[in-house]
């Protein structure tokens, strides 16, 4: 269970291995505003994205990480689903770049089990994704309209990393709000999206700055 500072802790469980973040890549797929967030933290703190992919030509992402002085790349997507030519090219260039982590950042793909074994380290892979839902509630796409269709008195987001399945990974940070009164959808969207971008800064912070705590059985996070 995540406490308030994003920490998952068990009791006889200690906290053996830290891993911090320093040379990572943002994948996204679209506008890139959770993109850019993490971009003007990274530069903040003198630790930015060494590279962005995208698979969608003419995703504002590219500009706009082109514009901050990031390096920004696109590798079109060839097929719906699992596209191995997207993977292939992704993995030679994060090679070489030397990246060591992963951020999604709104992208719009599954990426296979292959290609996550490339960022593997243990049991874990070291790749982080947000979502806009209190997980497990509503994985998968839709998560905002599910929460705002069924009225939701309370809705929010998760950032978690990335395994296997679809939004099933570890849990590292989620922050819980509470939905206006009155709010339309737009609304609504709007304020998830705005509260998901201060998060995910917060997290690569945290990740650049104390590391992600590893043990055999239990992972922790401490948020400033």
């Amino acid at each position: 269970m995540l406490n308030s500072s994003g920490i998952d802790s068990k009791k006889n469980d200690p906290l053996t291995e830290v891993l911090k973040v320093s040379r990572y890549a943002i994948f996204a797929s679209g506008s890139g505003s959770n993109a850019l967030s993490l971009i003007e933290e990274g530069l903040r703190i003198n630790c930015p994205p060494l590279l962005v992919i995208s698979n969608v030509e003419e995703a504002p992402v590219l500009k706009k990480a082109r514009n901050l002085g990031v390096e920004s790349v696109l590798i079109p997507s060839q097929v719906k689903g699992l596209d191995p030519h997207f993977e292939k090219q992704a993995i030679e260039l994060c090679q070489k770049y030397q990246i060591e982590w992963l951020f999604l950042a709104g992208f719009l793909k599954i990426l296979s089990p292959e290609f996550l074994k490339a960022f593997q380290w243990n049991h874990l892979y070291r790749v982080v994704n947000i979502h806009p839902s209190l997980l497990p509630k509503y994985p998968g796409l839709g998560a905002y309209k599910k929460a705002y269709k069924n009225g939701d008195e309370v809705f929010g987001h998760s950032v978690h990393l990335v395994d296997e399945g679809v939004d099933e990974g570890p849990l590292l940070y989620q922050r819980e709000l509470v939905r206006p009164q009155d709010c339309s959808f737009a609304e609504f969207c709007e304020l998830g999206k705005r509260e998901e971008n201060k998060s995910y800064a917060k997290v690569l912070n945290a990740l650049i700055g104390h590391g992600l705590k590893v043990s055999e059985n239990n992972i922790g996070l401490q948020l400033d």
